[in-house]
């Protein structure tokens, strides 16, 4: 989940704000992107989302460090940081295509790493490099919430930050989105829960 652990306390405030309200939770498929919610079969997406995209409402909540993620017994998997440019020569793993972001921002560089999969899911993420031996990001809460045994994380020597945001359609959107994301952005100001977190202003 995008919240991380804010994610269980913010559903929980909006029922308990709204309880004549219906909720019900998807997970995303990364293939998808946010076609499902541009198509209203979604009211709002939790998710990482760094810039504003067309046709979407962005509303920040927190921005978190990433974690460079590599597989156990990586050579460089013992660093204190590591420049994610010491690693653009193995095949990297991303959530979904075409974004500087998951490839250390160099996206259609010609130095830019090679993709050798993109995941559907966190634990496809993980997956891919425990046992397929690519590296990717992650945010750093998804290291505490799947830790998987086969997966080490190491700091960017250059920090690189996840803006977690609840997203909604700008047109059409139901009455609900809005007020979804202003309980997550009460809820985040009252104590963020998710360590390491900046609140977005």
């Amino acid at each position: 989940m995008a919240l991380a652990e804010l994610t269980h306390p913010v559903i929980e405030a909006f029922c308990e704000r709204y309880p004549s309200a219906t909720v019900r939770v998807h997970e995303a498929d990364f293939h998808q992107g946010l076609a499902p919610l541009l198509a209203g079969e979604c009211d709002v997406a939790l998710l990482p989302l760094n810039v504003d995209m067309p046709g979407v409402t962005r509303v920040p909540i927190f921005t978190e460090p990433a974690s460079l993620a590599l597989w156990k017994g990586h050579p460089l998997a013992g660093a204190a940081a590591v420049d994610v440019t010491e690693v653009f020569d193995q095949p990297w793993v991303t959530p979904e295509p075409g974004l500087d972001f998951w490839v250390g921002g160099r996206n259609g560089d010609d130095d830019a790493p090679t993709v050798g999969f993109h995941a559907r899911s966190a634990q496809d993420v993980s997956l891919k490099i425990a046992y397929q031996h690519m590296v990717g990001l992650m945010p750093l809460s998804a290291t505490r919430m799947f830790p998987h045994p086969g997966v080490h994380n190491v700091a960017p020597r250059q920090p690189l930050g996840l803006v977690a945001a609840v997203a909604f359609p700008e047109a059409g959107h139901s009455p609900a989105a809005p007020a979804f994301a202003e309980v997550a952005r009460r809820v985040a100001r009252r104590a963020t829960g998710v360590p390491y977190a900046e609140l977005a202003r």
